[in-house]
């Protein structure tokens, strides 16, 4: 049987930091892999090209999520995903091989959401595994649900 994967989507945010936080519990409850993917953009705007490297703040939120989350030591079933490509679509293409994909229900770009619709809204209605979505202000103790979920998915 091929190794349980758990796919968490991150930018920098509070909330994605939440939803990373929430996904590791389940990974580790699940014994399964935890893949943290980061996406990025090309710049539309040519000003910016020199100064904003949109490659570089994915790696950075990405790095930075994990050391919020796992401190200086970061376990071995994790691993980081650094794609080209708008979130939703990156998020979706990594569900393809996971048990649950998680997101926050708000990242950093509030007028990317106002035109495209928000990243969580598109993995919800096109992932190909059960999603969830961490709402950064609704946090409550979730270890005996990951207990529950991790014993009744073997």
């Amino acid at each position: 049987m091929d190794k349980k994967i758990v796919v968490v989507g991150v930018d920098g945010s509070e909330t994605s930091i939440e939803a990373l936080r929430d996904a590791a519990g389940f990974a580790r409850m699940a014994n399964a892999e935890l893949r943290i993917v980061s996406a990025w953009e090309y710049v539309a705007f040519q000003d910016v090209s020199g100064v904003f490297d949109p490659e570089r703040e994915a790696e950075c939120s990405a790095q930075y999520a994990v050391q919020a989350v796992f401190g200086d030591t970061v376990p071995d079933w994790v691993s980081i995903v650094v794609e080209l490509g708008r979130p939703g679509e990156a998020m979706v293409r990594a569900s393809e091989k996971a048990v649950l994909l998680v997101v926050g229900s708000r990242g950093h770009n509030v007028a990317l959401r106002f035109l495209l619709g928000s990243t969580s809204t598109y993995c919800a209605v096109r992932a190909k595994c059960p999603v969830m979505i961490v709402h950064q202000n609704d946090r409550q103790d979730t270890r005996g649900i990951w207990a529950d979920v991790a014993t009744t998915a073997r």
